[in-house]
């Protein structure tokens, strides 16, 4: 058992680890320590295998999206005896693993990737981190109650299958846990009838 002391300690953890001596690993966190992990995972030389080692999680953080998505794929209620009993279970489920280049930097994110007010809500709340999971509802009304712009663009090349394969943002429980489902798909909705006022893309505008 190693116990993380700093940010990006579990990624230095897996990046370093003889896998050799372990069947799996298990992380006991929110979802932070698993992308970390995976980050790791994926830096090593032997990166191919490495990859292949099962992941377990039981949630320890504050909104612990990774482990609410895995147990209500498996048609479990969110507990943490759920998930003990899950990886003593040995059940296992395939992950997506999206690649991000920014700047030089390339990383991996296996939950869910966000820009704008999502992003800013997870990291600029860290600072109310002794309220606990409260922390993301409080900070988000402060955000909307001081709402920013965020200017970008977007170009989506859609695959024949996409439809199957993609589960509508607002209908993930990472997005109910952080009490942002309702919010953003009004601001969606704004957003689109805005779009069609102007006769311009969605896609391809600054919303």
């Amino acid at each position: 058992m190693q116990e993380t002391k700093h940010r990006l300690h579990a990624q230095e953890i897996a990046r370093s680890l003889d896998l050799r001596k372990y069947d799996g690993i298990i992380c006991v966190s929110g979802d932070g320590v698993m992308v970390e992990v995976v980050n790791g995972l994926l830096q090593r030389e032997d990166w191919e295998t490495a990859i292949k080692v099962p992941l377990g999680i039981v949630p320890a953080g504050t909104g612990n999206g990774m482990a609410r998505s895995l147990l209500h794929a498996a048609g479990e209620p969110f507990s943490v005896s759920n998930a003990v009993f899950a990886i003593i279970r040995g059940h296992k489920r395939a992950l997506d693993v999206t690649s991000v280049v920014q700047g030089n930097t390339r990383f991996f994110s296996v939950l869910m990737l966000t820009w704008g007010l999502v992003a800013d809500v997870d990291i600029e709340s860290e600072k109310y981190r002794w309220m606990g999971s409260a922390r993301l509802e409080f900070y988000l009304l402060l955000r909307m109650l001081n709402l920013r712009r965020y200017n970008g663009r977007i170009l989506l090349f859609q695959h024949q299958d996409m439809k199957k394969l993609v589960i509508p943002w607002n209908k993930l429980p990472v997005m109910k846990q952080m009490g942002l489902a309702g919010q953003l798909t009004k601001m969606v909705k704004r957003a689109a009838m805005s779009a069609r006022r102007s006769k311009k893309p969605i896609l391809d505008g600054d919303r």
